[in-house]
């Protein structure tokens, strides 16, 4: 079996990335999608530049760094899988959501979220 040798990857620091662990990694088109929460950066090759790009979507606690996710093919179209804590100074309950992703033209991704319950976007 071909296998390449383990190489870091190339980011620039700009724009709010998380330090967190739990980062995921998948393609579109011909972009590379790193994230890490609801954040996001793009390259055109898996080990970069990895240029940051934003949040997919904004509620939902999809900017902390505790919004462990990933990207997934189902039924022929991506959805994006998080978590959300209910409270982290009482407990580490969290909760589940899933999203359809929309890739852009331009290479930014949206999860669209209208099908989520509008009065549940913040903590509890």
């Amino acid at each position: 079996m071909d296998s390449e040798k383990p190489q870091a990857i190339s980011f620039s620091r700009k724009g709010a990335f998380p330090s967190m662990d739990k980062n995921s990694l998948h393609k579109w088109g011909d972009l590379y999608y790193l994230s890490c929460s609801g954040h996001y950066a793009t390259a055109r090759n898996p080990y970069g530049p990895y240029e940051y790009r934003g949040l997919v979507g904004t509620g939902w606690q999809l900017e902390s760094p505790y919004a462990h996710g990933d990207f997934f093919l189902w039924k022929d179209n991506w959805d994006h899988v998080w978590c959300r804590d209910r409270d982290r100074r009482v407990d580490r309950i969290r909760d589940c959501f899933i999203a359809p992703v929309h890739y852009l033209p331009d290479g930014r991704m949206e999860d669209d979220l209208s099908a989520l319950p509008s009065d549940q976007q913040g903590a509890y």
